[in-house]
C-alpha cells in the first residue's frame, strides 16, 4: 500500500505485492486491487483468441483487510467451460462451476474465486443485466470483483460488488513476481487462436525462461524509477540547502560591508582632522618670519637663540605622541561606531525545539557577538539554558 502504516504493521501487510505499476487512477477508496502481470497476460491472450463472441474468465486469489481498506490480491485465472449461449451472451452452468474447482485444486489449491472477467469484442466495456444476472448468482459475496475487457478498442473497467449493486473503480495495480501456478496452467491450457477463415492457428509454448526474463526485466524497471526518484528528491533538497546558505551568507556580507563603510568615513573624517594646517599668528599685524614688515627674514634672525639639537627631539616627541593619540583615537571611533550599528530584527522571538543562543544570533544578527547582548538583555543565568516556547527580547543593537 501507498498509504503509510503507523506503528507496527499488521502481518498481513506482509502479503502485499512489492513491485506494483498502477493502472488508472487510485484514490484512497475502501477497495484496492492487485493483478499480477501473468494473470493479465493470459486475460488478453484468452479475450483475443476468438473475436467473434465474448469469453469468460475466472479470477482467483485472496482477500485481505489492513486499516479498514479492502484489499484483493489475484494470482490466478481459469477460463470458464461448459458455457451456454443465450441470446448472444455466455451463460455460467453448473458444470463450469464444477470444472473451475477441479482447475482450482489442480493448479491454485490455496486460492479461492474472488471474481471474473467477461470480453466483450467490439461492445464497449459497459455492464448490462446480463452482467448483474450472472454476479448475483455466483459472485455477490465478499466484495467480489468483476473487469470487463474489450479485446478489440484495449478498454477496460473494473467493477466491485458493494450494497447489491456492481460500483465501478477507477484504477488497480498489477504487480510482477515469478508466479508458478499460473504459468503451469498456461502451459497446460495453451490458447488458440482463429483466423477469418476459422482456421485454428496455435501460439507457440511461452518458455519458463522468457517469464522470468520478462519479470526481471519489469522488476530492474522499476528499482530504476524509484532509485531516479529518490535521487532528484536528494538533488532537490541539497539545492534548497545551498540556496538559504546564499542567502544567510550574502545577509551576513551585506551587514559587514555596511559596518565597514560606516568605520571607514569616520577614519576619513579622523585624518582629516588630524592633518589640518593650523594658520600661523601674527605679532603686531606681522608674519612671525616677518619681523622687518617688509616679508622679508634672515637667517641670523631666525636662528638666533635657538638650540637646534633640543628642537629636533622635542619635534620627535610630538610626533609619537600625535601617533599615540591617532591610535587610541581611531580604536574609539571604531568601537563606538559598532556599539551604534542598529539591527534590523523584531522585537521578540519565540525559542524553538533544537535553537541555542548562538544559532539565533546568526540567524538575526549574522554574527555571534551579540549573544552576549541577548543574555543581558533577557537577564538570562546560563546562557547554555534556554527552553522552546519561551519568548526572547531581540535587541537593536
Amino acid at each position: 500500500m501507498d498509504r503509510e502504516l503507523n506503528g507496527s504493521q499488521p502481518p498481513e501487510a506482509s502479503k502485499l505485492p512489492k513491485n506494483v505499476k498502477q493502472i488508472g487512477t487510485v484514490e484512497y477508496d475502501d477497495y484496492r486491487v492487485y493483478i499480477e502481470d501473468y494473470v493479465y497476460t493470459y486475460l488478453y491472450q484468452y479475450s483475443k483468441s476468438d473475436l467473434s463472441g465474448g469469453k469468460v474468465i475466472f479470477l482467483l486469489g485472496e482477500q485481505i483487510t489492513i486499516e479498514q481498506q479492502n484489499i484483493i490480491i489475484i494470482s490466478g485465472a481459469i477460463k470458464g467451460s461448459y458455457l451456454e449461449e443465450e441470446q448472444n451472451v455466455h451463460v455460467i452452468t453448473e458444470d463450469t462451476m464444477l470444472d473451475v474447482e477441479e482447475n482450482r485444486k489442480t493448479y491454485f489449491k490455496d486460492k479461492y474465486i474472488v471474481g471474473w472477467v467477461n470480453s466483450q469484442p467490439g461492445y464497449g466495456v459497459y455492464k448490462s443485466n446480463y452482467h448483474m444476472d450472472m454476479h448475483r448468482r455466483y459472485f455477490s459475496d465478499n466484495q467480489k470483483m468483476l473487469l470487463l475487457i474489450d479485446p478489440v478498442d484495449k478498454s477496460e473497467a473494473l467493477y466491485i460488488w458493494d450494497v447489491n449493486d456492481l460500483s465501478k473503480q477507477e484504477g488497480y495495480f498489477i504487480y510482477y513476481d515469478r508466479n508458478t501456478a499460473m504459468h503451469d496452467y498456461m502451459l497446460a491450457n495453451k490458447v488458440v487462436h482463429q483466423n477469418s477463415q476459422s482456421k485454428v492457428v496455435v501460439e507457440e509454448e511461452n518458455r519458463e525462461d522468457d517469464y522470468i526474463a520478462v519479470y526481471q526485466r519489469k522488476s530492474h524497471e522499476v528499482k530504476g524509477e524509484t532509485y531516479l526518484r529518490k535521487l532528484v528528491s536528494l538533488l532537490t533538497t541539497l539545492t534548497a540547502v545551498l540556496v538559504v546558505v546564499c542567502v544567510v551568507m550574502g545577509i551576513f556580507l551585506l551587514k559587514t560591508d555596511q559596518q565597514l563603510q560606516f568605520v571607514q568615513g569616520e577614519m576619513s573624517v579622523i585624518r582629516a582632522t588630524m592633518g589640518q594646517p593650523q594658520k600661523p599668528e601674527e605679532h603686531n599685524g606681522q608674519a612671525p618670519n616677518d619681523v622687518n614688515g617688509k616679508g622679508e627674514a634672515t637667517v641670523e634672525n631666525v636662528n638666533e637663540g635657538i638650540d637646534v639639537s633640543e628642537v629636533e627631539g622635542q619635534e620627535q616627541t610630538a610626533q609619537q605622541e600625535v601617533e599615540e593619540i591617532s591610535e587610541e583615537t581611531t580604536e574609539e571611533v571604531i568601537n563606538e561606531s559598532v556599539d551604534q550599528i542598529i539591527y534590523d530584527v523584531p522585537d521578540h522571538y519565540v525559542i524553538r525545539a533544537g535553537d541555542n543562543l548562538n544559532s539565533i544570533a546568526i540567524e538575526f544578527y549574522g554574527t555571534t557577538d551579540m549573544v552576549e547582548r541577548i543574555v543581558e538583555v533577557n537577564d538570562l543565568r546560563d546562557r547554555n539554558q534556554i527552553y522552546a516556547g519561551k519568548k526572547l527580547i531581540l535587541p537593536k543593537n
